[in-house]
């Protein structure tokens, strides 16, 4: 019996080193499932602990990342906003973004204001009706975009699916910018130009939708966010420049017409004028040639 015990002691403490290796492994992963944001002091759950410690680290570090961008975001300094835009620029293809920004130049540059500063005035119309039509065939490429995109796909989706679905969808919109460009073209300056900016408006809303459903690239995204806000302030430069003359044009007429109206006004009161001296003229007149017959 005594012989018993003092094995099973000694299998005892043989045991137990390896319960403590154990249950420190589990804690240790347990620790790292739940790591803790220094930045929010909370915690995050992460993977469980069977998943190894490989496992483990990869939830971490997205949510350590995560942290690290939420608090990034709200410390933003405009030095930062720039640093992203211009990295966001040099992410770009070198091509599109070339041909990008020169497609922008006409818009800016067919502005009544840029010409008038380049001292061209009497092009002022002729250089906005240019401007009208270049930015309608601009919409009309927006919308062509998503018909060569949808050819493009490499998807195979059968009849009645929703991937063939969303493919004729896209043919749909592809082709409703440039009917919505042809009643703008028929329009005056003023108001072809604030028609051509809601297009491009709504275009561009399109076009970020598809973008969060992952129809387009990230690059493409960005590059027409500073293509589209350039030509609707082109756009909308020329809708103001035409709506101030249009208020000025309108202001002249009515004070023409007031004076207009002060003036015919005026003749009437001095032909009134006569007519009363004139009717004041005649008795007195008839008086004295009858005092003189007498």
């Amino acid at each position: 019996m005594l012989r018993k015990a003092k094995v099973l002691q000694q299998l005892h403490q043989a045991c137990q080193p390896a319960a403590l290796d154990t249950s420190r492994k589990v804690l240790s992963d347990t620790v790292v499932g739940l790591p803790v944001c220094c930045s929010g002091h909370t915690l995050v759950r992460g993977a469980s602990s069977s998943a190894g410690p490989s496992g483990s680290q990869t939830p971490t570090r997205a949510a350590a990342a995560a942290a690290a961008s939420t608090s990034g975001s709200s410390d933003e300094t405009p030095l930062s906003v720039f640093a992203r835009q211009r990295e966001k620029l040099a992410a770009m293809p070198l091509y599109p973004k070339l041909l990008g920004f020169a497609g922008a130049i006409p818009f800016t540059t067919l502005t009544p204001a840029f010409v008038q500063q380049a001292g061209f005035p009497d092009l002022i119309d002729s250089c906005a009706q240019m401007q009208l039509v270049y930015g309608g065939s601009i919409v009309s490429f927006l919308g062509a975009v998503h018909w060569g995109l949808a050819m493009s796909s490499s998807t195979v989706a059968a009849a009645g699916s929703k991937a063939a679905g969303a493919l004729n969808e896209r043919y749909v919109w592809s082709v409703v910018p440039s009917l919505g460009v042809v009643p703008a073209l028929m329009m005056q300056p003023a108001q072809g130009s604030l028609a051509i900016t809601v297009l491009l408006g709504i275009c561009y809303l399109s076009d970020a939708s598809y973008f969060r459903s992952g129809y387009l690239p990230s690059w493409y995204m960005s590059l027409r966010g500073y293509l589209t806000l350039l030509a609707i302030v082109s756009m909308l430069s020329t809708t103001a420049y035409y709506l101030k003359r249009d208020v000025e044009k309108a202001k002249k007429m009515m004070e023409e017409e007031d004076a207009k109206r002060a003036a015919r006004l005026e003749a009437r009161a001095v032909d009134a004028s006569i007519a009363a001296t004139a009717s004041a003229a005649v008795p007195a007149a008839v008086a004295q040639a009858g005092g003189t017959r007498k």
